[in-house]
Protein backbone atom coordinates (compact mmCIF):
# COMPACT_ATOMS: atom_id res chain seq x y z
CA UNK A 1 0.00 0.00 0.00
CA UNK A 2 1.00 3.46 -0.71
CA UNK A 3 0.24 6.93 0.97
CA UNK A 4 -2.61 8.76 -0.27
CA UNK A 5 -4.31 11.79 0.33
CA UNK A 6 -6.89 10.62 2.80
CA UNK A 7 -5.38 8.57 4.88
CA UNK A 8 -1.97 9.37 6.42
CA UNK A 9 -1.03 6.37 8.34
CA UNK A 10 -1.27 4.31 5.15
CA UNK A 11 2.13 3.62 3.46
CA UNK A 12 4.35 1.11 1.97
CA UNK A 13 4.94 -1.77 4.74
CA UNK A 14 8.85 -1.02 5.28
CA UNK A 15 10.43 -1.14 8.48
CA UNK A 16 9.80 2.09 10.96
CA UNK A 17 12.07 3.82 13.02
CA UNK A 18 10.30 4.56 16.24
CA UNK A 19 11.66 6.88 19.28
CA UNK A 20 11.01 4.57 22.42
CA UNK A 21 8.80 5.80 24.90
CA UNK A 22 10.21 6.57 27.96
CA UNK A 23 8.39 5.82 30.50
CA UNK A 24 8.84 8.34 33.82
CA UNK A 25 8.81 6.40 37.38
CA UNK A 26 9.16 7.78 40.58
CA UNK A 27 12.24 5.32 41.40
CA UNK A 28 13.27 6.34 37.84
CA UNK A 29 16.51 8.05 37.22
CA UNK A 30 19.48 8.52 34.65
CA UNK A 31 20.78 5.33 34.63
CA UNK A 32 19.60 4.65 30.96
CA UNK A 33 21.80 7.11 29.85
CA UNK A 34 24.50 4.58 30.22
CA UNK A 35 23.32 2.47 27.23
CA UNK A 36 22.60 5.57 24.83
CA UNK A 37 19.22 6.82 25.59
CA UNK A 38 18.99 10.52 25.75
CA UNK A 39 16.60 12.60 27.71
CA UNK A 40 16.05 15.70 29.51
CA UNK A 41 18.32 15.81 32.70
CA UNK A 42 15.95 16.86 35.32
CA UNK A 43 13.68 13.56 34.31
CA UNK A 44 13.80 10.36 36.12
CA UNK A 45 13.29 7.69 33.47
CA UNK A 46 12.27 4.20 34.80
CA UNK A 47 12.00 2.23 31.50
CA UNK A 48 12.39 2.30 28.27
CA UNK A 49 9.22 1.18 25.78
CA UNK A 50 11.25 0.36 22.02
CA UNK A 51 7.72 -0.84 21.11
CA UNK A 52 5.22 0.38 23.07
CA UNK A 53 1.94 1.72 21.65
CA UNK A 54 3.35 5.18 22.79
CA UNK A 55 6.77 5.06 20.48
CA UNK A 56 6.67 7.45 18.41
CA UNK A 57 7.62 7.25 14.58
CA UNK A 58 11.32 9.46 14.19
CA UNK A 59 11.38 10.12 10.68
CA UNK A 60 9.28 9.75 7.33
CA UNK A 61 5.91 10.54 6.26
CA UNK A 62 4.21 8.87 9.66
CA UNK A 63 6.83 10.85 11.86
CA UNK A 64 5.53 11.81 14.77
CA UNK A 65 2.41 9.19 14.78
CA UNK A 66 2.49 6.96 17.38
CA UNK A 67 3.05 3.00 17.04
CA UNK A 68 -0.10 2.37 18.49
CA UNK A 69 -1.91 4.73 16.28
CA UNK A 70 -0.20 3.27 13.15
CA UNK A 71 -0.93 -0.01 14.36
CA UNK A 72 -4.86 0.99 14.83
CA UNK A 73 -5.17 2.16 11.54
CA UNK A 74 -4.60 -0.65 9.93
CA UNK A 75 -3.92 -3.90 12.22
CA UNK A 76 -3.71 -6.91 9.69
CA UNK A 77 -1.61 -4.71 6.86
CA UNK A 78 1.01 -3.89 10.16
CA UNK A 79 0.92 -7.20 12.24
CA UNK A 80 -0.13 -9.83 9.83
CA UNK A 81 -3.10 -11.87 10.11
CA UNK A 82 -2.45 -13.89 13.35
CA UNK A 83 -0.86 -10.75 14.68
CA UNK A 84 -3.35 -10.03 17.02
CA UNK A 85 -4.73 -13.35 17.59
CA UNK A 86 -4.52 -13.56 21.39
CA UNK A 87 -7.61 -12.90 23.13
CA UNK A 88 -8.53 -9.20 23.89
CA UNK A 89 -7.89 -9.50 26.80
CA UNK A 90 -4.18 -9.44 26.18
CA UNK A 91 -3.98 -7.12 22.95
CA UNK A 92 -1.31 -4.69 23.45
CA UNK A 93 -3.34 -2.50 20.57
CA UNK A 94 -7.31 -2.37 21.30
CA UNK A 95 -9.69 -0.34 18.95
Amino acid sequence: MMANQDDHLTLDRGPIRLSPYLDPKPWGGQGLRRIGFQFPTDAVIGEAHLTAPGAVVAEGPLAGQTLGDIVLADPTARSGSLGFALPAARRSFRS
